[in-house]
């Protein structure tokens, strides 16, 4: 379970299973759609896991590709 808001308590969430009363774990961040979300609504872990990929791609472009020409190099990036 994730709140948002200004003011985000912490205020335990309770659920009713099959007659037992069971308590939803707070999570700091959720994934939906490919989009990180965090409980104060910013995006700094979801540019940081894009960057992410894009350096290990331009890592591999620069280790496979190291005897092209320049031109060639620019038209991969």
């Amino acid at each position: 379970m994730l709140s948002y808001g200004r003011h985000v308590t912490d205020y335990q969430y309770h659920m009713n299973h099959y007659g037992s009363d069971v308590a939803l774990a707070k999570l700091n961040n959720i994934v939906d759609l490919g989009v990180n979300f965090d409980d104060k609504l910013s995006f700094r872990d979801h540019i940081m896991d894009k960057t992410d990929k894009v350096y290990g791609v331009l890592g591999i472009i620069k280790l496979d590709f190291d005897n092209l020409s320049t031109e060639y190099i620019l038209t991969l990036y």
